[in-house]
């Protein structure tokens, strides 16, 4: 009955926040009414039924009462476009994107009068400020837009005045434990492993770059594997079936209570977290009292828990996915036992594959509802990354710790197991979303659709009651694992061999023009496998994805850096790479980066064994018959310009055999227009075209002289027009083959020093 009950509360809060309309006193005694005149004509049946529609009364209340968005009317004068001074508490972990940190924090004081904690958004270059700070900044705040139901205000102020946090707050301890994870983290695993591990151990996904997460929502594994609860669900199981026999059910209540509490506070308590630590919880106490912990029931308790402390969590897709496919592991927990009973190979496919056929059947309404796709290549893909879970969580916490705690040398070879399981899990998320059919249309469902099907799909899966959670959630962990570790090693073992194998030199000439959006940034690999890298894009971390998928594990070497010129989206993505690669030979323009970066650029600097400032006529021998030749800037620089100007980019040509590239950075007019003076311009086959194709580059003369038989133009998304139409007309009218970055992705040129290749999509 308790499972209806929560149900009924479910429902009733659902349609309560989805018509935010409140109970009249009236109904409560109706209500109580009904339920008399039920039990009175119907019996112990009736009863049943009146406290049902008393459950979904409770929560229709529960769910017309809350305030679905802050109240923002005292700010609304504030958005004038005047500048004034504004004090705040920082109320969550901040949040580093890219080289900014977005702060969400309650407003104290707003120019001279005192204001009531309106949350409000700061997007700044601040570093080091931790939950619990209070900053004082000037800045225009300006209003949220769409996003009004998060915060109140936005603003982007330079240089915020930050006063730290006085006494112990223990949600601000364990988030600077886990920053201090993450930072380890990243030391001696590369990226995108070391992102990847550090959302799946402890709910940091801020790092992880778009395209690999978009690979994973694609593959239908973003929400099973990043931030999930099912990695809470694990950490349980483990300590429930160790700790058992020794202290029995109450022993592990007292441990797993506290141990999921911290873990939900250290991961920033996201929906999914909470709700497997409320199941674990509630499953140990029920099993402690001698009761069976029924799976569903258990379920239904926690998401009802939930609901009714926070009503608009249950329009939170997240929390939709997690109870969803929770669900539908638990009701295909039956069918599991029979496919136990195949033969192994069979067994070992089909089980993985059934539970993930459930959880993605369970989760179709939401998914429809909110992306209109069905990923149809998660069923096969979780049948080879769910097996390899458990082992995931456990090198991931054994990377953690001897990250912290032992010196880098010692630290990296044991990190190997958990970088090798998380590359497997994001080849296999990558291969999934390549296949043709990776996501299916779905129409979107109507509410009678919906509960028709799930109604239907309830009576198909059957669930058996009594099903106690813990023990169901190790047996299942032992079927997907335990008796498979050769099948899944095998698989795991032959993917990291190709994947090593396609790292290793095979003496050709790479040269990679890198997906990093709005920037520049291009690796090129020698024959005997030495890498240099021009530039490296705006986004530390998604340089770091890239770097790290085409260097070695063992590798944290660049044997040279050539920063063209100091615009952040050259610039800002080398500043991220300090923390694991060492250069060899660093060479850079003339002048000094903006003062905000001149820290992190001197960081960075600091790795690098040399450093030089290019020179016209300088040449960088990349061994293997590699020649890099520097064509501008002249140094010293000319009277009255800027280390930023774009005429003064590095231009440079590389040379291997008959194989020729320019790489002209965001060099312009002026600088086309010497280059042509001095001759120093001749027939090439790849161009690297200026400035992302802007309409102030690329010229006709300039064209004339070069004749590129390719062009490769670095771009994203940006509201500048790049790459002009004027660029592409005068691209096609020298017979050049345009190729576009942010069509095609990431875009290799592959050659001997007599004939080329591509590939694209990397």
């Amino acid at each position: 009955m308790a499972l209806w009950l929560c149900l009924g509360f479910l429902a009733g809060c659902a349609l309560g926040v989805r018509s935010a309309a409140t109970v009249a006193p009236l109904v409560w005694p109706a209500a109580v009414a009904l339920g008399a005149g039920l039990w009175l004509v119907g019996g112990a049946r009736g009863l049943k039924l009146g406290l049902l529609a008393a459950a979904a009364t409770v929560g229709f209340w529960r769910g017309g009462h809350f305030a679905p968005r802050p109240d923002c009317r005292s700010l609304a004068t504030l958005v004038d476009g005047s500048e004034r001074t504004y004090e705040c508490r920082i109320a969550e972990d901040p949040q580093a994107t890219g080289l900014y940190t977005r702060i969400l924090c309650s407003l104290v004081r707003a120019g001279r009068a005192e204001a009531r904690g309106e949350p409000i958004l700061l997007v700044t270059q601040l570093n080091g400020a931790q939950l619990g700070d209070r900053l004082r900044f000037e800045a225009k705040l300006q209003a949220p837009g769409p996003q009004r139901g998060r915060f109140c205000g936005i603003a982007f102020p330079s240089a915020p005045e930050l006063e730290p946090a006085t006494g112990f707050l223990l949600p601000r301890a364990l988030l600077a434990v886990r920053r201090s994870c993450v930072r380890n983290l990243k030391r001696v695993v590369p990226q995108p492993e070391a992102a990847f591990i550090s959302s799946v151990l402890l709910g940091q996904d801020e790092e992880l770059p778009r395209p690999v997460r978009e690979e994973l929502r694609q593959a239908g594994l973003l929400h099973v594997l990043v931030v999930s609860g099912f990695n809470l669900s694990l950490i349980a199981a483990a300590v429930a079936g160790t700790l058992r026999p020794w202290v029995g059910w109450r022993g592990v209540l007292i441990l797993i209570v506290p141990l999921s509490a911290l873990y939900v506070l250290m991961t920033g308590s996201e929906p999914p977290v909470v709700r497997a630590a409320l199941m674990a919880a509630l499953a140990a106490a029920a099993q402690a009292v001698g009761r069976p912990a029924h799976g569903p029931t258990i379920l239904a308790l926690a998401a009802a828990s939930m609901v009714a402390a926070d009503p608009p969590l249950v329009r939170n897709l997240s929390f939709q996915l997690s109870a969803c496919t929770t669900a539908g592991l638990l009701a295909t927990a039956p069918w599991l036992e029979r496919c136990r009973r195949l033969p192994r190979p069979l067994g070992a496919l089909f089980s993985p594959m059934l539970g993930s056929l459930g959880a993605q059947a369970a989760a179709l309404p939401v998914l429809t509802n909110n992306f209109g796709l069905f990923p149809l290549a998660g069923i096969p893909a979780s049948a080879f990354v769910l097996p390899a879970q458990g082992l995931q969580m456990l090198a991931a916490a054994l990377s953690a710790a001897t990250s912290a705690f032992l010196p880098e040398a010692l630290a990296r070879p044991l990190s190997y197991p958990a970088w090798a399981v998380a590359r497997y899990t994001l080849l296999v998320g990558h291969v999934a979303a390549s296949l043709p059919a990776a996501q299916l249309p779905v129409p979107k469902l109507s509410t009678a659709t919906t509960a028709a099907y799930i109604g239907l799909l309830a009576i198909v899966m059957a669930p058996q009651r009594s099903r106690q959670l813990l023990r169901g959630l190790g047996n299942l962990l032992r079927r997907l694992a335990g008796r498979n570790w050769e099948l899944l090693l095998a698989s795991i073992g032959a993917c990291l061999t190709w994947s090593i194998a396609l790292q290793l030199p095979d003496g050709l000439l790479h040269v990679a023009f890198l997906d990093v959006g709005q920037g520049d940034a291009i690796l090129i690999t020698s024959p005997s496998g030495r890498r240099f890298l021009i530039d490296g894009g705006r986004d530390p971390a998604l340089l770091a994805a890239h770097v790290g998928r085409a260097l070695p594990y063992w590798q944290d070497t660049l044997d040279a850096v050539i920063l063209t010129h100091y615009d952040l989206d050259h610039m800002g993505g080398l500043l991220g790479l300090a923390t694991r690669y060492h250069v060899g030979t660093l060479i850079a323009p003339a002048g000094a980066p903006p003062t905000p970066w001149q820290a992190e650029w001197a960081a960075f600097s600091r790795r690098a064994g040399k450093s030089h400032v290019a020179v016209v006529g300088g040449l960088l021998h990349c061994s293997d018959g590699v020649w890099v030749e520097f064509l501008r800037p002249y140094d010293p620089l000319p009277a009255a310009t800027s280390s930023s100007d774009n005429d003064l980019s590095i231009v440079a040509r590389l040379t291997y055999g008959k194989a020729t590239f320019l790489f002209s950075g965001d060099a312009q007019a002026a600088a086309e227009a010497e280059l042509l003076n001095a001759g120093m311009l001749s027939h090439t086959w790849v161009l690297k075209v200026s400035h992302h194709g802007s309409a102030s580059s690329t010229g006709e003369q300039f064209l004339a002289a070069v004749r590129p038989q390719l062009a490769i133009i670095s771009v994203g998304p940006n509201k500048y027009g790049h790459p002009a139409s004027d660029v592409l007309e005068r691209l096609a009218s020298v017979g050049a083959t345009c190729l576009r970055t942010d069509l095609l992705g990431t875009i290799e040129v592959i050659t001997d020093g007599k004939l080329y290749a591509l590939n694209t999509g990397l």
